[in-house]
């Protein structure tokens, strides 16, 4: 096993995974998911959050950002039911899957189905993707002939 000498970004996603991977039979036993957050590291130390959170009845986690799209959505002119819906953005489908109170411009969160890449949106841009269904661009003109 090698040791590690300093704390630095590569160690960190090791450790990461490693935490991740060692969560799980846990996560299992109790019917919970556990996920690792933010990091905080100098050269010789380090703080990793590690977020715990309960599945509903059809096994989705139910995560405080996706807790608060369901209580924020409607202020934000979007519906609730539009958590977890699918949509395409610059040729990735992506599903939503939270909302960050905090974030005044970009609050709706989503995730990349292909890769689980997370994205930030502005709320009026998903409230077009989910009543207009592709994107449209409203500045081009269709050429005839």
């Amino acid at each position: 096993m090698q040791r590690i000498a300093e704390i630095d970004k590569p160690a960190l996603r090791l450790l990461r995974s490693e935490i991740e991977a060692a969560l799980r039979p846990l996560a299992e036993k109790h019917g919970i998911d556990f996920g690792t957050g933010r990091c905080k590291y100098t050269g010789a130390n380090a703080t990793i959050e590690v977020k715990i959170s309960v599945r509903d009845a059809e096994g989705n986690i139910r995560t405080r950002e996706a807790e608060d799209y369901k209580r924020l959505a409607a202020s934000c002119g979007l519906k609730a039911e539009w958590l977890g819906a699918e949509f395409t953005s610059q040729g990735r489908t992506l599903r939503i899957t939270g909302l960050n109170p905090k974030a005044v411009k970009y609050p709706v969160l989503a995730r990349d189905i292909a890769d689980g890449q997370g994205y930030k949106f502005r709320a009026e841009v998903i409230k077009d993707r989910m009543t207009l269904g592709p994107a449209v661009n409203p500045f081009r003109i269709p050429r005839s002939g």
